[in-house]
């Protein structure tokens, strides 16, 4: 997702500030923050708060 910073973006010391915490997902930090386009979930969730069809 674009809508994701990458983990380490606030961080002081280049560790993570973020992480994933559903089991499954730990492995997907290397992937936050990485997208170049919203994906289909960033786009239904948009959808859904502005009211779009």
């Amino acid at each position: 997702s674009i809508m994701h910073y990458r983990s380490d973006a606030f961080s002081s010391n280049g560790r993570p500030t973020i992480k994933p915490i559903l089991a499954g997902y730990e492995n997907w930090e290397s992937y936050m923050g990485r997208g170049d386009k919203m994906s289909a979930q960033d786009i239904k969730k948009l959808k859904a708060y502005y009211g779009c069809p």
